[in-house]
């Protein structure tokens, strides 16, 4: 079964807790870097930042399907998710958009994404491909810092 959810109203709505969950560098040349950022920890997930800088100019609308099962084109960037379980199985997990990407250019990119995450997952991961730039990499998101956060946050109350 795979793990797929909207992104939900509280996190288009409101802030969430700040945490560094997902710090990660999929990419760094002279012509390319993509790094995550930004990350706010929710109770059902996190949503976080990718940014893309190139020097070459990129057609962002062709290159890029989040949330969409297929890629676009055999050579179009591909991010993708898997939650570990207690008993070592893994989940998909498929990540929602917040419906565009803010300050767009020919030449940089800032994409917000929704990363849910199942409440007795382990450990989890994100894989970043992208073959017409040569990029192919994983990072882990620290569960145990999601966790702590989470934990630490006082209950809110439903009246306000």
């Amino acid at each position: 079964m795979t793990v797929r959810r909207d992104v939900p109203h509280f996190a288009v709505n409101e802030s969430g807790i700040s945490a560094p969950v997902l710090k990660h560098v999929f990419a760094h040349t002279d012509e390319l870097v993509i790094a995550t950022s930004t990350c706010e920890v929710y109770p059902t997930g996190i949503a976080f930042r990718l940014l893309i800088l190139s020097k070459p100019p990129i057609d962002f609308v062709h290159e890029f399907a989040f949330g969409i099962g297929q890629r676009r084109h055999a050579g179009s960037l591909d991010l993708s998710g898997i939650a570990t379980f207690p008993d070592g199985s893994v989940q998909p997990i498929v990540f929602g958009d917040f419906g565009g990407a803010g300050g767009s250019t020919a030449h940089r990119s800032d994409f917000r994404l929704w990363m849910p995450l199942p409440d007795d997952a382990v450990k989890a991961q994100v894989r970043l491909t992208w073959p017409t730039t040569r990029v192919d990499d994983t990072a882990e998101v620290d569960l145990h810092i999601f966790h702590l956060v989470l934990d630490s946050e006082p209950a809110r109350d439903p009246d306000l």
